[in-house]
C-alpha cells in the first residue's frame, strides 16, 4: 500500500485554483477544491493510498463541477434573462427624483446619472421623489 502524502494534493488543488484566476472558464476552480479536499482526507486518514485518493479525487471533481455549473448558470440565467433587452425593469421599486415637472401626466425623473420620461396619473413638483412601479417602452411609470 501506497501513502500519499497530503501536501501533494493540497499544493496541486492551490495550483489549480491559482491557474483558474490564469483561465478563462469555470472549471480549474471546483478541481482544485476538490484536491484541496482530498489533501484534506489524506492528512485526517494518512494511510488512505492513491487508488482511494484518486478515486475520491475524480468523483469529486465531478460533482464539484457539476453543481459549480449548476449554480453559476441559474444565477446568470435569472438575473440575465430578467431584464435582456428591457433595461429599465430593472429599476421598478426603487425611488427616483422628478427633475422636469410631471404635468399631464408627463414628466422627467433622474436615475443614477441619467434622465428618463415617465409618467404619472397625478402632477408632481420638481424635487419630488417618486417610486418606479412599471416601465412603458422606454418611459417608466411612477407614483
Amino acid at each position: 500500500m501506497e501513502v500519499v502524502d497530503y501536501w501533494i494534493w493540497i499544493a496541486s488543488g492551490l495550483g489549480l485554483i491559482f491557474l483558474e484566476i490564469l483561465t478563462p472558464g469555470f472549471y480549474f476552480l471546483w478541481i482544485g477544491l476538490a484536491a484541496v479536499v482530498v489533501g484534506g482526507l489524506n492528512y485526517i486518514f494518512p494511510s488512505l493510498d492513491f487508488i482511494w485518493s484518486g478515486t475520491i479525487f475524480a468523483v469529486l471533481s465531478v460533482i464539484f463541477c457539476y453543481f459549480g455549473k449548476v449554480s453559476l448558470y441559474k444565477k446568470v440565467k435569472s438575473e440575465s434573462a430578467a431584464t435582456l433587452n428591457r433595461r429599465g425593469e430593472q429599476y421598478i421599486g426603487t425611488t427616483v427624483t422628478v427633475v422636469g415637472n410631471i404635468e399631464n401626466g408627463v414628466g422627467k425623473v433622474k436615475v443614477g446619472d441619467t434622465i428618463w420620461s415617465a409618467k404619472s396619473k397625478s402632477d408632481k413638483e420638481k424635487g419630488e421623489a417618486v417610486k418606479i412601479v412599471g416601465v412603458d417602452g422606454t418611459c417608466f411609470i411612477v407614483e
